[in-house]
């Protein structure tokens, strides 16, 4: 289904002016999204939810790798080891040698920790958003 002219170009305005971490955070539900729907699907679906999970990780590690990058250094840690284990898990589901209930978990796990990334930026978000009491 073709998407209307103004919803693009709203998203791609929202994409302009939302913050780093709100953004990431959109992503991430984007990537929970897909990898539920493929879990449930499997074949095709799964693959290509993989694929975008490892697209958005490289992504974000290459961001976060930047020594200018405006996380706090722990963040950026905590990020970058969630990225590599995620990208090991897909190319462990990529692999196709795990069984499907053995797949259906992998994905389950990374849908917890990306669940529990995206509450983490949320947080951070609420704490850069916040103004000191006089």
């Amino acid at each position: 289904m073709a998407r209307h002219p103004g919803l693009n170009a709203y998203q791609q305005n929202i994409q302009r002016t939302e913050l780093p971490k709100s953004l990431e955070q959109r992503q991430i539900y984007e990537l929970n999204s897909r990898l539920a729907r493929g879990i449930e699907t499997g074949g095709k679906d799964l693959i290509e939810a993989c694929f975008f999970t490892r697209k958005l990780w490289i992504i974000f590690t290459v961001a976060l790798i930047d020594p200018d990058h405006p996380y706090e250094e722990d963040l950026r840690g905590a990020l970058l080891t969630t990225g590599k284990a995620t990208m090991d898990a897909v190319n462990r589901i990529l692999s196709r040698s795990m069984t499907p209930e053995a797949e259906r978990a992998e994905v389950e796990a990374m849908i917890a920790i990306h669940r529990q990334l995206a509450d983490l930026l949320g947080g951070a978000m609420a704490r850069e958003e916040e103004v000191p009491v006089a």
